[in-house]
């Protein structure tokens, strides 16, 4: 089981991306895991290498997070098309859980 964690703040803005876990194998291959790990990679490439935000990442094998430190309107537009693309593989495949964390106020 894959399960995609997503922190909102007070702010209703991104403060947490949470990845975690594999999907079974299936003829020497998973789709869910394959689909999700480029999703992470392109994440982790664009807050390391090109853009140049305040954010806290982790990532080991069948692990990845994303901390937000000082949320910005930036920040929001480059997570909303993968979080939406998460949401979309959650629903396709029965092996990724999608979970929206708001904070308590």
């Amino acid at each position: 089981m894959i399960k995609v964690l997503i922190q909102f703040g007070k702010d209703k803005k991104v403060y947490k991306l949470q990845i975690e876990g594999h999907a079974p194998v299936s003829d020497g291959m998973s789709l869910e895991c394959a689909s999700v790990s480029i999703l992470v990679d392109t994440i982790d490439i664009a807050f390391t290498e090109i853009f140049d935000y305040n954010v806290k990442i982790k990532k080991k094998d069948g692990y990845f997070s994303l901390e937000v430190k000082k949320a910005n309107e930036d920040i929001e537009k480059i997570l909303a098309p993968f979080i939406k693309v998460f949401y979309k593989l959650a629903k396709q495949f029965k092996e990724i859980d999608f979970v929206i964390q708001k904070e308590k106020e």
